[in-house]
C-alpha cells in the first residue's frame, strides 16, 4: 500500500510538473492557457484574420479601414459582425466536434482541442468587435501578463463567472478611451481588474482540484506541451453547448465601447474606469 501510494504521489508531481507552467507549484487557469496557446494554429493573427473575414463583402478601402483602426468605425454595421462571429463559432465548434468525437484521439488531446477552439473563438470576436491586435502571433515564446489576464476574463464571461462581464467591458472602455498606458497596464496586472481574474482563477481552481484525486492515475500529460486530461475532464467543463459558450461571449463583445462608442454602458463598467484612473497610489 505504501509503495502504491508514493508512485501515486510521483505521478501526481509529475503531472503536476509538466502542467504547471506559471511556476506557482499548482494546476491553474493560467496554465490552461498558456498551454492551449501552445498548440499550432491557436494563435490568431488579427490582421489576416479581419482581411480574409472581410474579403467577400467589403471593398479594399472598409477593409483597411477595419485592419487600421475597427470594423465599426469602417462602417461595418454590427449586425453584419454578429453573422461573421456565428459563422466563427460554428466554425470552431464543428472542429472542436470532429476532435472529441473521434475515438482515436485520447480525451486529454480533445479537452485541450476544445479550450484551443475556445481561445481561436476568443481571439475572433476580441478582434472583429474592435479590440486591438494581443500580439499573440508576434511573440510565439511568451505572453504578456496583460493579455493573459484578457483572455482568462473571457473564459470568465464564457463560463459566467461573477465579475467577468463588467471586467472586460471596463477594459474596453479603458482601451478605446486611451487611458494613460502605464495605469491600464498596473490595473490589469496588480490593481484594479486583478481581483476579477482572481476571481476566474478562483472558480477554475475549485473545478480543477475536484479532479484531483483517484482518477490522477487514469490519466497522463499529453506530449507536446498539451495539457493532461485530469485537469480538466469530467468536471462539468465540456457539458455545456460549445457555441452556447460562444454566443455569450459574442453578446459581452458587441455591447463594449469599441462598438456603441460614448453611449452610456452599465454602470458597473463606468465605476472599474473611474476606478483604474485614479488608481495612482505607489
Amino acid at each position: 500500500m505504501a509503495e502504491l501510494e508514493t508512485v501515486f504521489n510521483k505521478t501526481k508531481d509529475s503531472v503536476i510538473s509538466t502542467v504547471d507552467q506559471n511556476g506557482n507549484g499548482q494546476i491553474d487557469v493560467e496554465d490552461i492557457v498558456i498551454l492551449a496557446l501552445k498548440t499550432p494554429g491557436v494563435r490568431i493573427d488579427r490582421n489576416e484574420f479581419l482581411r480574409t473575414q472581410l474579403a467577400r463583402n467589403y471593398t479594399a478601402e472598409i477593409i483597411e479601414k477595419s485592419v487600421s483602426g475597427t470594423p465599426v468605425t469602417a462602417g461595418i454595421q454590427l449586425v453584419e459582425l454578429d453573422r461573421i462571429a456565428e459563422v466563427c463559432i460554428t466554425d470552431e465548434d464543428k472542429e472542436n466536434s470532429k476532435i472529441s468525437s473521434d475515438r482515436n484521439i485520447p480525451e486529454s488531446v480533445a479537452i485541450v482541442s476544445m479550450y484551443g477552439c475556445l481561445l481561436r473563438v476568443v481571439q475572433k470576436l476580441l478582434y472583429l468587435y474592435g479590440f486591438p491586435d494581443l500580439g499573440l502571433t508576434k511573440n510565439e515564446e511568451q505572453i504578456e501578463t496583460g493579455v493573459l489576464n484578457i483572455l482568462i476574463l473571457c473564459l470568465g464571461v464564457i463560463y459566467e463567472i461573477e465579475g467577468s462581464d463588467d471586467a472586460i467591458k471596463a477594459v474596453a472602455k479603458a482601451m478605446g478611451t486611451k487611458v494613460d498606458r502605464q495605469l491600464f497596464r498596473k490595473a490589469l496586472t496588480e490593481g484594479t481588474i486583478k481581483p476579477f481574474v482572481i476571481n476566474v482563477a478562483k472558480w477554475f481552481g475549485t473545478n480543477l482540484a475536484k479532479q484531483l484525486g483517484g482518477s490522477l492515475l487514469r490519466k497522463v500529460p499529453v506530449a507536446g506541451g498539451l495539457i493532461a486530461s485530469v485537469v480538466l475532464g469530467g468536471s462539468g467543463f465540456t457539458k455545456v453547448s460549445f457555441i452556447a459558450m460562444g454566443k455569450r461571449l459574442e453578446s459581452t463583445l458587441r455591447d463594449t465601447y469599441f462598438t456603441r462608442g460614448d453611449i452610456p454602458g452599465r454602470q458597473e463598467e463606468d465605476v472599474i474606469v473611474d476606478m483604474i484612473e485614479n488608481d495612482r497610489g505607489e
